[in-house]
Parts: structure tokens; sequence; C-alpha cells
């Protein structure tokens, strides 16, 4: 939550959009903050960082690296 500048409210914080080059293999990916650890589903590798560390598919829920994202396979929810 942040608080608003025009008064003390808190709002949500808002998603960032996603490049076209992270729209990958049927995947609409969105960045998001992992709340608990996360691996990524091509390098299997940590995902690291504390906010926003990498993007996660809307259809089926594939966590992956930015940079591992051009390789991903397709979406299995087509």
């Amino acid at each position: 939550l942040r608080a608003s500048a025009e008064g003390s409210k808190p709002s949500l914080l808002k998603r960032e959009p996603i490049p076209a080059a992270h729209q990958c293999g049927g995947h609409p990916f969105e960045l998001v903050t992992f709340t608990k650890p996360t691996y990524c589903g091509v390098c299997t590798q940590f995902i690291w960082g504390v906010v926003k560390q990498g993007l996660r598919c809307a259809l089926c829920g594939l966590s992956v690296h930015r940079k591992c994202a051009t390789t991903a396979r397709t979406c299995r929810s087509e």
C-alpha cells in the first residue's frame, strides 16, 4: 500500500505494464512480487529480489526471471 499525495488514505500499488517482449510463447506475463521463495520454471534457479523480482503467467502460473521469459515453453492453458 502506498499513501496518496492528496491525503493519508493508502492506495493499492498498480502493476506495471509488461513490454510486448514479455508476451512470449502464448504467456501473458505480469511483473510480480513473490512473497515466498520462488524458482524459475525455465532455468530452475532461485528468483532473487525484494520487490518485482520476476514474471508470472496470468494463465498457467509459470514463474520466470525476466531474462528467461523469451525461452519459456508454450503456455499449457492454450
